[in-house]
Parts: C-alpha cells; sequence; structure tokens
C-alpha cells in the first residue's frame, strides 16, 4: 500500500484512479473552505509526513509555503509531483488552477502513474491499465466539451473567483471575474463588469463554495441573471467537469 497525499479534492481523485486500491490518499484541504485562506492542523501535516507520494499544485498558494515545504525537502523521501510541469511556462506564476484543465490532468495522470510504479513495482501493469482508462475517458470527455462549446452564442463566463482560467484557455472562453487579487470588486470594477456582462449576453453568474457571493449577487439582479454554483473543488473531478461545463455550455447558449 502506497501512502499518498494531495492538496486538493481534485488531486486525490488522480492519485485515487490511478493507484485504486494500492495506494491511501489523504487530502489536504477537504471540501468547502477556500484553499487559498485553508491552514492544515498539525494531525494533517503528520500525515503528510508518512506518505511516500504528494501531489500538489505548486508553491504559489502560501497554504504551500507555509506548511507543506519543509515537508516535501530532497532529504523527505517523499516523491513530489507538481501540475506546474504540465502547464505552459508562465501559467503557474498567473493562474495557481490548472486541474480545470483535461489536458493538464491528463499530463499529471502520466507522471503519477511512473510514480506509483518506482514506489510499488507489483502494481506496475494495473497502474499503467488504470493509466490508460483515464486517458481514454478525458479524451471522450475533452471532445464531448468542445462539441457542447462549438456553437455557443456567447464565449465569456462570468464567476465570482477565477478558477477557471485554464478551462477556458482549452476550449476558447474567456474568463471575467468579480474577484480581483482575493478582494471584492471595487465598485468601479463593478460597472465595468455590468457593461461587459451585458455586452456579452450573460444569463448566469457562477459561485463558488467558500468565498463570499453579495457582489455575484447584486451583479446578477443589475442584468437579470441567474446565479449557479460552479465547483472547482470536488473530488470526482471526471463526473464534475462534465456537469460544470454542461451548466457553463448552457449558460453560454449553446444549443441542447
Amino acid at each position: 500500500m502506497v501512502l499518498a497525499g494531495a492538496t486538493l479534492p481534485p488531486l486525490a481523485f488522480l492519485v485515487d484512479t490511478i493507484g485504486g486500491a494500492r495506494v491511501a490518499t489523504t487530502t489536504m484541504v477537504p471540501a468547502g473552505p477556500a484553499p487559498e485562506s485553508y491552514e492544515p492542523s498539525v494531525r494533517e501535516l503528520e500525515r503528510l509526513a508518512t506518505s511516500r507520494l504528494f501531489v500538489r499544485v505548486g508553491l504559489d498558494w502560501p497554504l504551500e509555503v507555509r506548511h507543506l515545504e519543509p515537508l516535501l525537502d530532497r532529504d523527505s523521501g517523499i516523491q513530489v509531483i507538481s501540475l506546474d510541469r504540465c502547464t505552459e511556462p508562465g501559467d503557474a506564476a498567473l493562474d495557481p488552477h490548472p486541474w480545470t484543465s483535461p489536458r493538464v490532468m491528463a499530463c499529471a495522470a502520466g507522471a503519477v502513474a511512473e510514480a506509483l510504479v518506482a514506489l510499488d513495482p507489483g502494481g506496475a501493469a494495473e497502474f499503467r491499465s488504470n493509466l490508460e482508462r483515464f486517458r481514454a475517458e478525458v479524451t471522450a470527455l475533452d471532445t464531448e466539451i468542445r462539441k457542447h462549446f462549438a456553437a455557443a452564442a456567447s464565449r465569456t463566463l462570468v464567476v465570482v473567483h477565477p478558477a477557471w482560467g485554464y478551462f477556458a484557455r482549452d476550449y476558447g472562453l474567456e474568463q471575467q471575474a468579480l474577484e480581483v487579487d482575493g478582494k471584492e470588486p471595487s465598485p468601479r470594477r463593478m460597472v465595468e463588469l455590468v457593461d461587459l456582462a451585458r455586452a456579452a449576453g450573460a444569463r448566469t453568474v457562477f459561485v463558488q463554495r467558500g468565498f463570499a457571493d453579495t457582489s455575484a449577487r447584486a451583479l446578477a439582479r443589475e442584468i437579470g441573471a441567474e446565479v449557479l454554483i460552479a465547483d472547482p473543488l470536488a473530488y470526482d473531478w471526471l463526473e464534475n467537469l462534465r456537469i460544470t461545463s454542461n451548466l457553463f455550455a448552457t449558460a453560454l447558449g449553446a444549443p441542447p
């Protein structure tokens, strides 16, 4: 049994999907809290210290810089996989949410499989079979999503927290976020967003659990839009991305 850790539920899903019954994964940030402000407990850090594999987004988040980095040095014996390796140059510094991209997750899955083979050679055939199955499912989902957006009337997603930048990049969309540097929008920014949302024909404003939604609801009232939840932190990454992409497609006026 390989003990593994992951910063977020979608990354834990990735490890569990590739590792199957041969891994036991601990998630550092549970569902609900905003990852940027979450503080892991001493017990959670102790569980991480016993891990042999750790999957993270990168070192941009305060969570990881302050609490996880000392446990992940060269002498720790923990194999670290960062999704940064699967992003394009400069992306990670701008947007710490690369797991919303199917392309990034397919790449990261290969790195997870390689690490698990090194840690548990007896499970190599199972890990590689799981990887092949996962990548096939990602390819099918990617094709499905592209079809959804091909006939969309609008290309602009209006969101509270800018968590969908990589997803938007993959599918030729534009993300407009109310949050600016982790803060509520200024009155001037709100006026800009009202104009942008109206010009784009936005019919939905997407909020996220753990983040303030007062401004989002005010914007929705101003432009006559509905408010829906788009959760980038759900554990079942594949199913959640399928559900969320359907919500986005409907919001952007794609035909059913």
